[in-house]
């Protein structure tokens, strides 16, 4: 009998000392929001405008980098510009011909530069050079069909994310470029009636080769490929499992019902960078959780009438560990008043006469 007090004893200890290491508590999430960058550090903001003039950006919506090139993909085109925001060149066309697309869902980039569209109603990944010639085309057929964005992860495995779309709650997904073959991350119970609906615009982000994502409604920020996940830890009532399976239509609709209720909403993007993770719900708000001291704030997107300090408009990038945001020059027209004290303020609000141009902002936080 001692002997099994024993070990249940040696077990239970090494049970809560491998949950304490795997599952890190961020503390301060359930504190006032604040204003969109008050109290955010800054150690410099630039700012890129992107000229292209040629090829007009309607609704960007996702932005990669690499060392020389910003790649936007902007409904069913990817442009390519230059570091200073010049448009050099189109990646690829609509079409049913070689080297083109039917439906473009995604884009991601290669270790050797080259760009990677996904074409989800063919189930085709089509290369390209930076400068627009076509390369080859991988089929992967209905693997991918409810696909949303993606990462190559290592040489040969896909990792990505999927649309939910009726029952098909299988969220995070890993294929086998070679075997075709795909195996689960991370299902939902979530479900909707007969449409495609995403979990947010950038649900995982990848910082020196690790890939974190989030769950619709969960205060956890989830590791692929790592030995620690973040856990906000929150007063607010939290969706279990079953309660998600309740969720017959998921929608944007489900979230603002969440709300009112005094629910956590949980996130829809996140971003890393060396200190910090961003996660943000929406255009809604913002968290910062730094890492070292496993702290967060949250901060409120919008752009006030009067800004009293630099803000962060809407993040959908990093470029090394600069969080990089996108704000169009007409939504600065809405600023009435601002601290002409701030010089970043003062060089953000000098684009504001500029009509519907996009401008790229890189943070680089201390």
């Amino acid at each position: 009998m001692r002997l099994f007090l024993f070990v249940c004893t040696i077990l239970s200890f090494f049970s809560c000392n491998s949950q304490e290491y795997l599952v890190q508590d961020i503390h301060g999430y359930d504190a006032k929001s604040l204003k969109n960058g008050q109290g955010v550090e800054l150690a410099n903001v630039r700012i890129v405008e992107l000229n292209n003039h040629k090829e007009k950006i309607i609704a960007p919506r996702k932005i990669l980098l690499d060392h020389t090139n910003i790649f936007v993909q902007d409904k069913n085109k990817v442009l390519c510009f230059s570091k200073d925001g010049n448009l050099k060149n189109t990646i690829g066309y609509r079409g049913h011909g070689r080297g083109e697309y039917v439906l473009l869902r995604t884009f991601y980039l290669e270790p050797k530069n080259d760009i990677i569209l996904v074409d989800s109603y063919r189930g085709s990944l089509l290369r390209y050079k930076s400068d627009g010639t076509f390369v080859d085309e991988i089929r992967v057929g209905k693997n991918i069909y409810n696909i949303q964005d993606a990462y190559l992860l290592g040489k040969d495995s896909l990792f990505f994310c999927n649309y939910i779309m009726n029952e098909q709650g299988d969220i995070y997904e890993m294929l086998d470029l070679k075997t075709k073959k795909v195996s689960l991350v991370s299902h939902s119970n979530l479900s909707t009636k007969n449409k495609m609906y995403p979990i947010g615009r950038n649900p995982f982000s990848v910082y020196n080769g690790n890939i974190k994502y989030v769950m619709p409604f969960e205060n956890m920020i989830y590791e692929l490929n790592g030995n620690k996940s973040y856990q906000y830890t929150t007063k607010q009532k939290l969706l279990d499992k079953e309660e998600q399976s309740k969720i017959k239509d998921f929608s944007l609709e489900s979230y603002i019902t969440l709300m009112s209720k005094g629910g956590f909403v949980g996130f829809t993007d996140i971003f890393e960078i060396n200190n910090y993770l961003l996660t943000a719900f929406s255009d809604w708000e913002y968290t910062l959780l730094d890492k070292r001291t496993n702290t967060c704030r949250r901060y409120s997107y919008k752009l006030a009438d009067e800004l009293k300090f630099m803000p962060v408009v809407r993040i959908v990038a990093t470029d090394g560990n600069q969080l990089v945001g996108i704000v169009n020059t007409d939504d600065l027209k809405k600023v009435k008043t601002y601290n002409r004290k701030d010089k970043n303020l003062e060089k953000l609000m000098s684009y504001r006469n500029e009509k519907d141009t996009y401008l790229l902002l890189f943070y680089d936080l201390k």
